[in-house]
């Protein structure tokens, strides 16, 4: 069969086209599978940069977690190595730095604090101490005393017991005393009067101190979130105004933190007092400054008490045993209690008698128009609640 010239040439054009539109077709889908593993591999190259950036971070927390690591075994192997009083001497440091004890109180942790002494408006505290009493070790050595002392510092086994301070006649509580009580590891206690004088002869009160310090703190700022609105009586040694590091950085906390200075009165025995130069003074002066009020303690003769002197420290309290308050009386006209009052009242200096034990000594007392009073009827030393 012949074909026309035009016949081909149409044959030939449909020919080119449909190959043409194959072809387009074709490199269509290359390009839309192209674009797909391009799509794939982005999504890929994003997951192993993600990886990548998490391993950074990993390796980063690896790296300051080995260097923590690595101090804490270089702190231990070094504490293996030393001698006792170097040891003693890495303690009392790491006690008295402060930044340590700022870092901890601003933390949320430490703000609201599980677990802890909580006190009302209304005096009454609720949950706030720790039951059964532990018993107390009378059988320790002066060597064993000493040992647990330093394992205590080292393991934060330092507690703080606290005293209410009642108002008198009404007996509502207004102020709680803090006391330091050192546990050792099967938790039987060792009191003051068993390891003082052995930590002053070993260097070791300013730690303990610096201690009792940073656990009342803790509980001041308890006690305020839980709207307790008295106050905290706190030792204030020899031993802290002579360590000017720690005193410095307290200060300067306080001065920070002045809702919670305005609750700490810090106690200063009369024997102390006495000895006061004009150093010591400005350190009372200090305290003071950064909104702390001061206590007397350790009253032996109220006679002898330099009013005016008080007055320049800004001193408002004064503690008075009551056997101490007593046998001055005893030994002179009732009058002088009055005139005596009349005294501390013109200084605003409120009067607070320590160890009332019985309602006995109770009404005795009750004759001589006493502020506050503090003692066994009115509640016994307790130990709080871990701030942890």
């Amino acid at each position: 069969m012949d074909f026309s010239a035009a016949a081909i040439l149409g044959l030939l054009g449909g020919s080119i086209v449909a190959i043409g539109g194959a072809l387009v077709f074709r490199i269509q889908q290359h390009l839309s599978a192209l674009a797909k593993d391009t799509s794939a591999l982005q999504s890929s190259l994003t997951a192993q940069q993600e990886a990548v950036r998490n391993l950074q971070l990993d390796l980063q927390n690896a790296k300051e977690s080995d260097k923590k690591i690595l101090a804490l075994l270089g702190d231990l192997g070094r504490a293996s190595k030393q001698a006792a009083k170097a040891e003693i001497e890495a303690v009392a440091a790491e006690v008295k730095v402060l930044q340590t004890l700022v870092e901890q109180l601003t933390k949320a942790r430490a703000l609201g604090g599980g677990g802890v002494t909580s006190i009302s408006q209304s005096g009454k505290t609720h949950d706030a101490y720790v039951a059964p009493a532990p018993q107390i070790r009378s059988d320790y050595t002066p060597l064993k005393i000493l040992d647990v002392v330093r394992e205590a510092l080292q393991t934060e086994r330092v507690d703080l017991y606290v005293q209410p301070i009642v108002s008198l006649p009404q007996r509502k509580i207004r102020h709680f005393e803090c006391f330091s009580r050192i546990r050792d590891n099967a938790d039987g206690i060792i009191l003051p009067e068993q390891y003082v004088r052995l930590a002053e002869e070993e260097g070791l009160m300013a730690a303990i101190d610096n201690m009792l310090l940073f656990r009342c703190i803790q509980l001041v700022r308890r006690a305020h979130l839980n709207n307790f609105h008295g106050s905290f009586f706190c030792n204030l040694s020899k031993h802290t105004l002579h360590d000017s590091g720690f005193f410095d950085d307290f200060v300067s906390f306080l001065r920070e933190n002045r809702e919670l200075a305005g609750r700490l009165v810090f106690e200063i025995s009369q024997a102390d007092f006495d000895e006061r130069d004009t150093t010591r003074e400005k350190l009372l002066q200090r305290l003071s400054d950064a909104g702390c009020r001061l206590a007397l303690s350790g009253v032996t003769n109220p006679r002898t008490i330099d009013v005016n002197a008080m007055d320049q420290c800004k001193i408002k309290f004064v503690k008075i045993e009551t056997e101490v308050l007593l046998g001055n009386l005893r030994q002179a006209p009732v009058l002088d209690i009055q005139i005596y009052r009349r005294v501390l009242d013109n200084y605003n200096i409120d009067l607070i008698i320590e160890r009332i034990e019985s309602e006995e000594k109770l009404l005795e007392l009750l004759d001589y128009d006493i502020d506050f009073g503090q003692g066994y009827l009115f509640g016994e030393p307790k130990q709080t609640r871990s701030a942890a």
